[in-house]
C-alpha cells in the first residue's frame, strides 16, 4: 500500500513538470527560413524542385516543393522554399532535386537569431542536365499566354494586381503605348502624361519593372509600340527599400508596369514618324531601343509645332476651355540607359534630356472686381508674349542590394529661356467694349468719363539656371534584425536674370503725373541647401517596429535686384551698352535669408502579411526646430528680421486589405505647418510697378493645415467589376491672404498680407465599372465626384480709412463622368456624358449667386478592316473619329451660354514591307483632319467671391494632316 501511495505521489509531481515542459515545446519560437532556386544560366526559377532541409551530419530535418513566389522580373518567375527551424543557432544543409537538373547543395549558418524575423539562404543555382531537352518554366507561361489571348479577356484581377491583356484591344497598325492605355477599363489618360486608374493617380510608368524615363511618362507613351507590348499590370508596389528589409517602411507606390512579349526578351525596335499639315504644321519623330533582360539602351527624339497629342477616336475630351495655350514649336533629344545586373545585387539608370521650344502666347481679358457697398469696376487687358527656352537634365541613379542597401541619386540641370512681352490693361467703372478698343484708346470720347487708368508695359527678359544635386541614402540590416543608416542630400542652385522694361500709365480721373519708366533690373540669385540625418530601428518579433531619427538641415538664400534708368529700350537683348542709364537705388535692393532646421522623429510602423490578409500602419511623429533670419537692404529699408518656431506635424497612414485583397482600405491623417515668410512680414518700398504697392506685417502667425482622407475599394474578380468610394476632409488655421485696398481715382492696389481663419473644405469621389453583358463586350465606367468649400478672404476695401471685413463665399462643385465602350472583334464604339454642376454663394450678399452648369455628351468609333471580311484591298485600313457636343448654361454674360460641337476623324492604311519581314518592319500613313466644324477656341472663365475672368487664348487652326511612319523590330536568331 505504501508503493502504490509513493508511486501516485512521484506521478503527481512529474504531471505538472512534464506539462510545463509539453506547454514550453508549443511556444518553443521557430523562424523562417528562405531560399530560392533558380537556373544557374537564364537565372529563372524552376518549379517542381523538392527542397530538403538537412542538419550539418546529413539528418533530414524536413523537405518540401518549391512554389512560386511571384515575378523575379517581367519575363521570369522567382521559385522558393520555406522552413520553420528553431530560432536558435545551427548549421544546416539544404539540396535541391529535379530530373532535369544536376543537384544542388546549399551551405547555410544561423549565427544570431536575436529579433529577427526571417533568414535568406544563398540561392541554389542548378546546372541543367546535357541529356534534358524539356521545355523549362519559361514555355509553360507561354502556353499560358496563348489561352489568354485566345479567351480574349482584357481585363483580370490577380490577388492586388489589375493585369490588362495588351492582345485583346482593338487597335490599328502603327499605334503606340497611349492608344492601348486610353482604351482600358477604368483608365484615364490626361494630356500631359498623368494616367489615373479607378480614379486614383499612377506614382510610377515602369517598363519590364525597370525605370524609364523617371517623371516622363509621355516619352514611352508616344514611342513605344503596342503590338511588344504583352499585358499591363496595376498595382502596389513596395519601394526598393523595404524589398531590402522584408517589410513595408515607406507607403507602396501605385505602378503601372509595362510588360513585354516574351519574343521580345531581346533585340531592337524603332519608328519613325514624319507629318506635315495645312497652316503650316509639321511633326517629326525618331525612337530606337536595343534591350535585354537586363539591360536598356534608349535614344529618342522628336520636333513639332501642333502641340497637341490627343488623336481623334481616342476619348473625345476635346473641351474648348482646356485646349492648348497658344502656338508652340517644341524638340526634344534623350538617351536612357539602364543596367540592371543579374542577380539583383546593383542596378545602375543614367538618362540625358535636352528641350528646346518657341512659344507664342496671345490673349484678350475682360474681367469684373466686386467690391463690398460699391460698385464694380472692369478691365479689359490684351497680352502677347514671345518664350524660347533651352533645357538640359542629367540625372544618374545607382542601387546596391548586398551587402548593404544603397541609393545614390545625382542630378544637373541647366535652363536658358528669354521671354518678350507686351501687355495693354484698360481700367473703367463702367463695361469696356473689347472691339472699340481695338483703336487708339484716347480716341474713344464716350468712355473717358469712365475710363480710370490705362498701362502699357513692355519686355524683353534672359534668364539663366543652373542646379545640381546630389541625394545618398545607405541602410544596412544588423545581425540583431535592427537596421541602422543614414540620409544626406545637398544642392546647388544658381539663377541670373537681366530684364530691360518699358512702361507707361496714364492716369485718367485724378491729377497725378502720368508715369513713364524705362528700366532695366539684373537679378542674380544664389542657393545651397543641405542635410543629414542618422537613424536607427528596432524591430520585433511581432511586426512592430520603432525608427529614431534626428537631423540638420541648413538652407541659404540670396537675391538682389540691380535697379538701372534707361533713356531708351534699344532694340539689342542688352540695352546697357546703347544707352544712358543711371542707378535706381529706391528700387535697388539686395537680401540673404539663412534657414536652420533641427528634427527629433519617432517613426514606429506595424506591418501584417499572411493568409491573404495585409495590413501596413505607419505614424511620423516629427518635433522640429527652425530658426530663420533675413538681412534686408535697400535706400528705404535696412532691416534685419528674424523667427524661431518649434513645429509638430504628425503623419499617419494606414493600408489594409483582406479576402485575398478584393477589398482594400486606407485612412491617412497629415498635419502640415508652415512659418509665414520673412519677406512678408517687412515694408518694401518701390514704384518699379506704380499701379501695385506692397506692405509688409510682422505680426503674421504660421499656418497649419490638416488633411484626414480615407477610401475603400471592392473587386469583384469573376465578374471584373470594381468599385471605390472615398472621403476627404481639410481645414486650414491662420490661411495668409492678401488683402488690398483699391484707389478707385487712381486705379491703385495696395497689398498687405494677414492671417484669416474658417477656411475648410470636404470632399468625396466614387468610382465604379463593370460589364453589362456575358461576353463582356459592353462595360461602364462611372466616376462621381463631389466638393464642398468655405473660403474665407479678405474683402477689397475702398481707401485706407475703410475698415477691412471679411469675405465668406460657399462653393458647392460635382462632377459625373459616365462612358459606356462596346467592342466586338474589330469594332470599338463608345458613348461618353459629361456633366459639372458649380454654386456660389455670399454669406454677406455683396455678390449675385453663381449658378453654372457644363456638360458635354458624344461616341467615339473606331473600326479595323481585315482580309477575310473586306478583300485584299481593304485590309489594313482603319478609321477612328470623335464627335461631342460641348454646352454651357448659366452665366452672366449670354454669350457664354453656348454650344461647341467638335468633330475629329482620321483614315489610317499599313503596308507590310516584303524587304523588312526578318525585322518585323511595316510602313503606316494616316490622314488626320482636327476640328473639322472649327468650333475649337481656347475660353477659360474663373468665378469666385472676389470677382468674374473671362480670358480668351490664340490656339492652333483647324487643319488637316499627313502622317507616315515606320514601325520595325529585330529579333536575334535562337541559339
Amino acid at each position: 500500500m505504501r508503493r502504490i501511495f509513493l508511486f501516485f505521489f512521484c506521478l503527481c509531481c512529474l504531471l505538472p513538470t512534464k506539462a510545463q515542459e509539453t506547454q514550453r515545446q508549443k511556444k518553443q519560437r521557430t523562424i523562417a527560413l528562405w531560399g530560392h532556386v533558380k537556373d544557374s544560366f537564364t537565372k529563372s526559377g524552376i518549379p517542381d524542385v523538392k527542397v530538403t532541409l538537412m542538419t550539418e551530419d546529413s539528418a533530414i530535418v524536413d523537405s518540401m516543393r518549391a512554389f512560386n513566389m511571384g515575378k523575379f522580373n517581367a519575363t521570369k518567375i522567382d521559385v522558393g522554399y520555406r522552413f520553420y527551424v528553431p530560432a536558435h543557432p545551427a548549421r544546416y544543409i539544404i539540396m535541391a532535386e529535379h530530373s532535369d537538373y544536376e543537384t544542388g547543395y546549399v551551405d547555410y549558418e544561423i549565427r544570431h537569431v536575436a529579433r529577427n524575423s526571417y533568414f535568406d539562404a544563398p540561392w541554389h543555382l542548378l546546372k541543367r542536365r546535357p541529356r534534358a531537352m524539356v521545355t523549362d518554366s519559361l514555355n509553360e507561361n507561354q502556353l499560358d499566354e496563348v489561352v489568354i489571348k485566345a479567351t480574349r479577356v482584357r481585363m483580370v484581377y490577380k490577388g492586388d494586381t489589375i493585369v490588362y491583356n495588351a492582345d485583346a484591344f482593338n487597335l490599328p497598325e502603327g499605334s503606340m503605348l497611349d492608344a492601348l492605355i486610353r482604351q482600358m477599363d477604368g483608365v484615364e489618360l490626361k494630356d500631359d502624361g498623368r494616367i489615373l486608374v479607378n480614379g486614383q493617380q499612377i506614382d510610377e510608368l515602369t517598363l519590364n519593372g525597370k525605370d524609364f524615363f523617371r517623371g516622363n511618362n509621355k516619352v514611352m507613351l508616344e514611342n513605344l509600340p503596342h503590338y511588344v507590348v504583352n499585358n499591363i499590370q496595376v498595382y502596389h508596389k513596395s519601394t526598393e527599400l523595404s524589398q531590402y528589409l522584408g517589410r513595408d517602411v515607406e507607403q507602396k507606390k501605385y505602378v503601372m508596369d509595362v510588360v513585354l512579349k516574351r519574343e521580345y526578351a531581346e533585340g531592337f525596335l524603332g519608328n519613325v514618324e514624319v507629318a506635315a499639315s495645312t497652316s503650316d504644321r509639321f511633326l517629326g519623330r525618331l525612337f530606337g531601343m536595343r534591350y535585354t533582360d537586363n539591360s536598356r539602351l534608349t535614344l529618342f527624339g522628336n520636333a513639332n509645332n501642333v502641340n497637341e497629342n490627343r488623336r481623334p477616336g481616342s476619348n473625345g475630351e476635346w473641351t474648348p476651355s482646356n485646349m492648348p495655350q497658344g502656338r508652340q514649336t517644341t524638340g526634344q533629344a534623350g538617351m536612357d540607359l539602364l543596367i540592371d545586373e543579374a542577380d539583383k545585387r546593383w542596378k545602375e539608370n543614367a538618362s540625358v534630356t535636352l528641350n528646346w521650344s518657341k512659344f507664342n502666347d496671345q490673349s484678350l481679358t475682360n474681367s469684373e472686381r466686386f467690391f463690398a457697398n460699391a460698385p464694380s469696376n472692369y478691365s479689359f487687358s490684351r497680352a502677347s508674349s514671345l518664350i524660347r527656352n533651352l533645357e538640359m537634365h542629367a540625372s544618374n541613379r545607382f542601387e546596391l542590394m548586398k551587402p548593404f542597401h544603397l541609393l545614390s541619386f545625382t542630378e544637373v540641370r541647366y535652363d536658358r529661356n528669354n521671354p518678350t512681352n507686351e501687355n495693354s490693361d484698360w481700367l473703367s467703372r463702367s463695361s469696356l467694349n473689347s472691339d472699340s478698343l481695338n483703336s487708339q484708346w484716347s480716341s474713344l470720347n464716350t468712355q473717358l468719363s469712365s475710363l480710370i487708368h490705362h498701362s502699357v508695359m513692355r519686355s524683353r527678359q534672359h534668364v539663366h539656371r543652373v542646379y545640381a544635386g546630389s541625394y545618398i541614402e545607405l541602410t544596412k540590416k544588423l545581425l540583431t534584425g535592427d537596421e541602422i543608416g543614414v540620409t544626406m542630400n545637398a544642392n546647388f542652385h544658381n539663377q541670373h536674370q537681366e530684364a530691360n522694361s518699358l512702361q507707361r500709365v496714364e492716369y485718367i480721373q485724378s491729377d497725378d503725373e502720368n508715369v513713364v519708366k524705362n528700366r532695366c533690373n539684373r537679378r542674380p540669385d544664389k542657393e545651397y541647401s543641405w542635410y543629414v540625418m542618422p537613424n536607427y530601428t528596432v524591430t520585433w518579433l511581432n511586426g512592430i517596429s520603432l525608427r529614431g531619427e534626428v537631423s540638420y538641415n541648413q538652407q541659404y538664400n540670396s537675391e538682389a535686384n540691380e535697379a538701372f534708368l534707361l533713356d531708351s529700350l534699344a532694340s539689342s537683348p542688352s540695352p546697357l551698352s546703347s544707352s544712358i542709364f543711371s542707378t535706381d537705388l529706391y528700387n535697388s535692393f539686395e537680401y540673404g535669408k539663412m534657414q536652420r532646421r533641427y528634427t527629433m522623429q519617432l517613426r514606429p510602423s506595424y506591418n501584417y502579411n499572411k493568409n491573404g490578409n495585409y495590413m501596413a500602419v505607419m505614424l511620423q511623429l516629427p518635433l522640429n526646430h527652425v530658426r530663420e533670419r533675413m538681412k534686408y537692404f535697400s535706400a528705404a529699408t535696412d532691416t534685419v528680421v528674424s523667427q524661431r518656431s518649434w513645429t509638430f506635424s504628425p503623419n499617419f497612414f494606414l493600408r489594409a486589405a483582406t479576402h485575398e485583397w478584393t477589398r482594400q482600405y486606407t485612412l491617412s491623417y497629415t498635419v502640415k505647418v508652415d512659418l509665414p515668410s520673412l519677406y512678408n512680414k517687412i515694408d518694401v518700398h518701390n514704384n518699379e510697378n506704380p499701379l501695385v504697392v506692397r506692405q509688409g506685417n510682422p505680426a503674421l502667425k504660421k499656418s497649419v493645415s490638416h488633411l484626414m482622407q480615407a477610401s475603400f475599394t471592392r473587386n469583384w474578380r469573376e465578374r471584373q467589376q470594381a468599385f471605390t468610394l472615398g472621403y476627404g476632409l481639410r481645414f486650414f488655421v491662420n490661411t495668409i491672404s492678401q488683402g488690398y485696398t483699391y484707389y478707385p481715382e487712381t486705379g491703385i492696389y495696395v497689398y498687405r498680407p494677414q492671417n484669416v481663419k474658417g477656411n475648410w473644405q470636404t470632399y468625396f469621389w466614387n468610382y465604379f465599372n463593370r460589364p453589362l453583358d456575358k461576353p463582356r463586350r459592353l462595360t461602364l465606367n462611372n466616376y462621381v465626384h463631389g466638393d464642398y468649400s468655405r473660403n474665407v478672404d479678405v474683402a477689397v476695401s475702398l481707401n485706407v480709412s475703410d475698415a477691412q471685413t471679411l469675405s465668406h463665399v460657399d462653393n458647392y462643385y460635382v462632377e459625373d463622368r459616365l462612358t459606356l465602350n462596346y467592342r466586338l472583334e474589330e469594332l470599338s464604339i463608345g458613348a461618353q456624358g459629361y456633366m459639372e454642376y458649380r454654386y456660389a454663394s455670399n454669406k454677406e450678399k455683396t455678390i449675385e449667386t453663381i449658378r453654372a452648369l457644363n456638360f458635354s455628351y458624344g461616341l467615339t468609333c473606331n473600326y479595323n478592316f481585315k482580309k477575310d471580311a473586306w478583300g485584299k484591298f481593304i485590309e489594313g485600313f482603319a478609321l477612328a473619329t470623335d464627335i461631342k457636343m460641348f454646352s454651357r448654361r448659366g452665366y452672366g454674360n449670354a454669350a457664354l451660354n453656348s454650344n461647341d460641337l467638335v468633330w475629329n476623324a482620321s483614315v489610317s492604311r499599313s503596308f507590310p514591307m516584303s524587304f523588312a519581314k526578318k525585322s518585323g518592319g511595316t510602313l503606316v500613313t494616316r490622314l488626320e483632319a482636327f476640328d473639322i466644324l472649327h468650333k475649337l477656341s481656347n475660353t477659360q472663365i474663373v468665378i469666385n467671391g472676389q470677382g468674374r475672368t473671362e480670358t480668351v487664348r490664340n490656339t492652333l487652326p483647324r487643319y488637316v494632316m499627313l502622317h507616315l511612319s515606320y514601325n520595325f523590330n529585330r529579333i536575334p536568331q535562337k541559339r
